[in-house]
């Protein structure tokens, strides 16, 4: 089913949105731009939406955008907006970690030596680690974790959860 969605966000500061949206086919961009660093851009996608709840993304916002002024309206008014979000605490060290409390990671210290076992907390440059040998305050040459946690951005990006009948 396609579903004609129309977009207006009000940005601060950069005025152009690079988005990035599985499955959709941009229609048409309008910008106007204001004084005072302010613009407004009006934008129409056509997004595949299948019945029942969808996931929406759009990346490469301006970092400056004004969440609040960002509005979603489906076309065929058959779609309900049940979550609307800006999603702009990019990824970093600290939120790699936290993702990893109560996992199993793997120190390296200035020795070369390696320690596995449970992440309990962090803080800073030290780590604390419990495993069979006790609880171990460390502070790691590397840490080596087996995957990237899911749901960590790299890119200001636009959220929305929507209900297609």
């Amino acid at each position: 089913m396609k579903n004609r969605i129309f977009l207006i966000g009000g940005i601060i500061g950069i005025i152009i949105i690079s988005a990035c949206v599985t499955g959709n086919t941009e229609k048409s961009v309008e910008v106007t731009v204001y004084n005072q660093n302010l613009g407004l851009v009006k934008e129409t996608r056509e997004i595949e939406l299948e019945e029942g709840i969808n996931t929406v993304l759009i990346q490469d916002v301006a970092k400056l955008i004004d969440p609040t002024s960002v509005s979603i309206k489906d076309l065929t008014a058959n779609t309900d907006v049940l979550e609307q979000n800006y999603l702009y605490d990019l990824v970093n060290k600290e939120k790699i970690y936290e993702k990893y409390i109560g996992k199993e990671i793997t120190l390296t210290d200035k020795k070369g030596n390696t320690v596995k076992g449970t992440l309990l907390s962090f803080s800073g440059d030290e780590m604390i680690i419990q495993n069979e040998n006790g609880v171990h305050i460390l502070k790691p040459e590397e840490v080596f974790l087996p995957e990237l946690p899911e749901e960590l951005i790299t890119k200001p990006t636009l959220k929305w959860l929507l209900d297609t009948d």
